[in-house]
């Protein structure tokens, strides 16, 4: 049975209550093997990617847990090479010196490179069904769903918490009061946060305050202005129900944003690129700031309520997106000698307990969701999560397309040139290159 990625607050909390209750004791997960069916024969390990020994450190929940393994798994040494970089990840691959690595990294860093190109090991024979179904449901859809390629699962691992920051806005709440407008946050209640309603609220407060014949106030901010993409369910490259990997900037629910982001931008309606600096959500000067989970702390500059939302809901879409940006993944080289060793000593020293979700929340709640209405919005975002990501991010890495947000796509936002023709201009190049690294 599936693990609900939240079904929660109550069943998680309970569940991780149960964990500590059992202490440190150790079950691995089915078709991992246990420590006792592994010999490393002294060989040294090396984690590299975003690990640190400082995570086992005094302290820390698994303190104690390295000394274990080396002693369980016949460890010789254990090193740690700490973001190297993509490129000295696939050169060890590639020189046979990954013998004994473990990575654990964020997909931007070629993961697709890696995986196309058949870099990692598949996991499909080693590790069953049952495996990703036990895990929480956000892990599961990462490594079965947005990380698989074709019938090919390279990942796994108990990623769940390290890689939640999904991409929303911030609202100005007190702004919405002075204007007289409805909250952003009792429309999405209501299910009525929609493109249309964002685009009166942004009309209707942008406008020149202090009567200098200069607008001061306006509907959204300028920083991150590309995460509007993902109101309309739009994405750099679309991976269809057969698993093919397709581009997506030239369909029509792309296009659509880019042509009313331009329009919007025109009209003033957006903070001028060369005033973003003054103006974003923490100076009050805003109602809408794209692409960011941080509310400020709650608080803009001159004493506004920032509130967390969900993203508008664009009219090619009928449900809320939240994009994660960041997700990381756990997997083994191609070149490792014993990659069943590997995973279940990765699974030994982070397991499914180690996760409270009562800690983690309350850290969020603190840090990034200072208010109730935030706080809620984290709840249902993480309820509904069913794999949206951004996928610029985990492609903008391919070697023969030059295609960049600042210098071709930026433009395109502001107003300069035609965005059908010149998103359709990429198409051939870029779905060449998906085709070849896919092997499609």
């Amino acid at each position: 049975m599936k693990k609900s990625g939240f079904m929660l607050v109550v069943g998680l909390l309970f569940a991780c209550m149960c964990c500590t209750a059992f202490g440190q004791s150790y079950t691995p997960g089915p078709g991992v093997l246990s420590p006792d069916q592994v010999d490393f024969g002294g060989a040294a390990i090396t984690f590299i990617g975003q690990i640190q020994e400082t995570q086992f450190g005094e302290g820390t929940i698994r303190e104690g847990r390295l000394e274990e393994a080396m002693e369980l798994f016949n460890i010789g040494r254990i090193e740690f090479m700490y973001r190297p970089g993509a490129d000295v990840i696939m050169a060890r691959i590639m020189t046979g010196e990954a013998t004994h690595d473990i990575i654990y990294e964020d997909w931007r860093t070629q993961y697709y490179a890696m995986a196309g190109h058949g870099m990692l090991v598949d996991l499909n024979e080693m590790l069953p069904e049952e495996y990703y179904n036990n895990l929480y449901e956000t892990d599961r859809i990462i490594h079965q769903e947005v990380l698989s390629v074709g019938d090919h699962i390279y990942t796994f691992g108990n990623i769940y918490g390290n890689c939640w920051t999904p991409t929303a806005m911030v609202y100005n709440e007190s702004m919405l009061e002075r204007e007289g407008l409805p909250d952003i946050y009792d429309l999405w209640r209501a299910d009525n946060w929609t493109w249309d309603q964002a685009e009166e609220m942004i009309i209707d407060v942008t406008r020149d305050l202090d009567g200098d014949g200069e607008i001061d106030q306006w509907g959204i901010a300028y920083r991150r202005l590309g995460y509007a993409i993902h109101i309309n369910n739009a994405q750099f490259v679309n991976k269809d129900e057969s698993g093919r990997y397709r581009y997506g900037f030239a369909d029509e629910n792309a296009v659509w944003v880019f042509n009313k982001i331009a329009e919007w931008y025109t009209n003033g309606y957006i903070v001028p690129k060369d005033q973003d600096g003054a103006n974003r959500i923490g100076n009050g000067t805003v109602l809408m700031q794209f692409g960011s989970s941080n509310a400020e702390g709650g608080t803009a500059g001159n004493g506004d309520v920032l509130v967390y939302a969900p993203l508008p809901k664009g009219p090619h879409t009928d449900r809320y997106i939240y994009p994660e940006w960041a997700i990381r993944f756990a997997a083994i080289p191609v070149t490792a000698e014993n990659p069943a060793g590997l995973v279940a000593l990765f699974e030994f020293l982070f397991r499914q307990e180690d996760f409270d979700f009562d800690i983690w929340y309350a850290e969020q709640v603190t840090n990034r969701f200072p208010n109730q209405k935030s706080a809620q919005g984290l709840i249902y975002a993480i309820n509904n999560w069913g794999g949206d990501i951004d996928w610029f991010n985990g492609f903008d890495a391919l070697p023969d397309v030059s295609l960049r947000w600042g210098s071709d796509l930026e433009p395109l936002l502001l107003g300069t040139g035609s965005p059908r023709s010149q998103l359709e201009a990429f198409t051939p190049t870029v779905q060449a290159e998906l085709d070849m690294l896919f092997k499609q």
